[in-house]
């Protein structure tokens, strides 16, 4: 909610900064999941990827609320942190969840059978993707 405002000038929309930023957070982690997407990524690429998704996670998780607290609205900037720390935690557990029942579901099939965490990360993202 905006704080009390006794000069009552008109509510301007400042949501295409949020949109802007959300747009260049998604564009970021989806270059990081490109370079990670290749056979065998190399050393580096997997280091700036590393950099480069994190950077969008964090744009994605706070530029909206730092935005909102901007404009001197408090409640939606709570609001809109929540939502981004709730949304981000729910699609990683997704794929947390997911990565887990590939997994159970390889040993059912070969009990003698041992995945490597990257290898579990990795046909995780396949299936995800594909």
């Amino acid at each position: 909610m905006r704080d009390e405002d006794t000069s009552h000038e008109p509510i301007r929309w400042y949501g295409a900064p949020i949109l802007v930023s959300d747009v260049a957070s998604t564009a970021m982690m989806t270059a990081a999941y490109a370079l990670l997407a290749g056979r065998d990524p190399t050393e580096s690429a997997r280091a700036l990827a590393t950099i480069v998704g994190s950077v969008g996670v964090g744009g994605f998780i706070l530029a909206g609320p730092v935005i909102h607290r901007r404009h001197q609205n408090i409640g939606r900037t709570f609001a809109s942190l929540a939502l981004r720390v709730a949304g981000s935690l729910l699609g990683f557990a997704t794929i947390g969840w997911k990565a887990l029942y590939d997994a159970s579901e390889a040993a059912y099939e070969d009990p003698s059978s041992t995945i490597s965490a990257i290898e579990l990360s990795e046909s995780s993202w396949a299936s995800w993707s594909s």
